[in-house]
């Protein structure tokens, strides 16, 4: 697995996805929090409050912090919505 990995491209972090096709225009942030992430969640880690407010489009992908290794089917049919309206 670590001999296919790559690093994570940064600009994931600071590039908004592009919403102009929906009706709003307006960027939604979006998260695809993995299981790791959903159990800091569940937990009342203070780090990751902002990411419980409705301007979120949050998906919940219960599997590890590898999702594109551990379950690519789910993690496509993610990504795909992620563009379509809420």
């Amino acid at each position: 697995m670590s001999r296919r990995a790559t690093a994570h491209p940064f600009a994931t972090f600071t590039q908004p996805v592009d919403r102009s096709g929906v009706p709003s225009g307006k960027p939604v942030p979006v998260l695809i929090a993995c299981a790791d992430i959903l159990s800091l969640i569940a937990n009342g880690n203070r780090w990751l409050l902002s990411l419980l407010g409705p301007e979120w489009r949050r998906f919940d992908l219960p599997t590890s912090h590898w999702p594109m290794f551990s379950s690519p089917g789910p993690l496509a049919e993610i990504l795909s919505q992620v563009d379509a309206p809420a």
